[in-house]
């Protein structure tokens, strides 16, 4: 008969951080951390030759948040990336098709760690947020 505020107060910011964070990047999550960690190409090629197109778009979405400026970087992430702005481009440019973009990230992944540590940081903030209210919901 009468509603608590707070639960639909609640109920409100769980929608707003599950839109917030797209379905590909919840889905990949777990591999994009290891992608992160990876240093060498074998490896590297190794995970792209098994995962699914999802995983590479996936890779082009955050390619293209950091690009457009919704992901904000350090200057050293900046001038890290900044050299390989051209393969960046080509990456997120709707016309390569999705095995071009496997393969030039599996060639020139290298800016992999310096764009994906500050994508990864905030969706693992929204995670996290997003855990504690639906916790503090059912309280």
């Amino acid at each position: 008969m009468f509603r608590k505020p707070e639960r639909r107060l609640v109920h409100w910011y769980c929608l707003w951080y599950i839109t917030v964070m797209s379905k590909r990047l919840k889905k990949h999550i777990e591999l994009l951390k290891l992608l992160k960690k990876t240093n060498k190409r074998c490896q590297r090629q190794h995970i792209f030759n098994c995962a699914d197109k999802g995983l590479v778009l996936c890779v082009c979405e955050c390619i293209n948040n950091v690009l457009r400026g919704n992901v904000k970087l350090s200057p050293a992430n900046k001038r890290e990336l900044s050299q390989h702005k051209d393969i960046l481009r080509k990456i997120v440019d709707r016309q390569t098709n999705v095995d071009k973009k496997r393969n030039l990230l599996i060639q020139k992944g290298g800016f992999l760690p310096a764009l994906l540590a500050p994508v990864l940081s905030i969706a693992g903030g929204l995670i996290s947020d997003l855990i504690g209210n639906l916790i503090k919901g059912k309280k």
